[in-house]
Parts: structure tokens; sequence; C-alpha cells
């Protein structure tokens, strides 16, 4: 267990999975964020494309979100 104060220990939840994670604590909203639209993203996809595995809806999740950070980075 980690005793250091600026840590924090949190369990997410991402496309059904549970994930305990040790995270910075002034990081807590982005990690809390990035897995709400992940799952928002995963529920777009099973809802538009019909019948696929979790694994290709997870693909295509993190396709969506790496053409976005690309975006960001070119414009950085």
């Amino acid at each position: 267990m980690n005793n250091d104060k600026n840590m924090l220990n949190i369990q997410l939840r991402v496309a059904d999975l549970y994930l305990p994670m040790t995270i910075r604590r002034e990081e807590e909203e982005y990690y809390r964020e990035a897995a709400k639209r992940i799952d928002n993203l995963l529920n777009l996809y099973r809802d538009n494309c019909k019948e696929q595995s979790t694994e290709r809806y997870m693909t295509m999740v993190a396709l969506h979100l790496s053409v976005i950070a690309v975006k960001l980075e070119r414009q950085n």
C-alpha cells in the first residue's frame, strides 16, 4: 500500500472491467472523466455497429481516441 499522501487508490470501471489503480490525487478527475468517455464511446459503437465483439468495440474506441490525440498534438 502506498503511504504517500499525494497518491490515491481508486477503482475504475471501464467496459465491465474493474481496474484498481494508484494515481496522483490531483489527477483523479482526469482518470474518472477518461473512463466515462471510454464507456460513452463504447456504448455509441455498440448502438451503431451491432453484434461485434467487445474486443472489436474497444479497438474502435482506441482508434477514435488516438485520432483525437493525434489532431491535438498536431495543433500544438
